[in-house]
């Protein structure tokens, strides 16, 4: 018998559960926050950053938008994702991709910092993925599909 696996009540569970995750950071005086890091306005962009957005702040967490214009040198966006790398308390990074065409997006992609890489795109978190290391994480379509089987207790076939 066919059964429909809706989506909603497993973003209401995970949401719930993100929040008190958050909650019990901030309690330890860690405030998680995620940095944007976004080149020009490309109207796709924008409504990934919106939803994205809405998204941290229901479940409380902190988010710092890093706005690079269009025409971005690649030393001026070396330097942002160098230092959002660097900064220890930013937790994750969301680099909006493709990026403009005067930038290596290869050079992005290696440089971006696996274990803030919440998007799953550098090799270190695909590498995590496939060595089931807690190396950086997995692209999120993956793994939202994976919380959808773990919602509705369908077995995973790999444990």
């Amino acid at each position: 018998m066919t059964e429909i696996l809706k989506g909603a009540p497993v973003v209401e569970s995970l949401s719930n559960k993100l929040t008190q995750e958050v909650l019990m950071l901030k309690v330890k005086g860690i405030i998680p926050t995620l940095l944007i890091l976004r080149v020009g306005e490309r109207p796709d962009d924008l409504a990934y950053e919106r939803g994205a957005l809405k998204k941290a702040e229901a479940i409380g967490i902190n988010v710092i938008k890093k706005i690079l214009p269009y025409d971005v040198s690649q030393e001026n966006f070396d330097a942002a994702l160098t230092e959002a790398n660097n900064n220890s308390k930013i937790h994750g990074i969301l680099m909006f991709r493709p990026l403009p065409s005067q930038l290596d997006n290869e050079k992005a992609r290696k440089m971006l910092n696996p274990q803030k890489d919440i998007d799953g795109v550098t090799d270190g978190s695909l590498a995590g993925v496939f060595a089931g290391t807690n190396i950086g994480f997995p692209p999120c379509t993956a793994e939202a599909a994976m919380e959808i089987l773990k919602y509705y207790n369908i077995p995973n076939i790999n444990n």
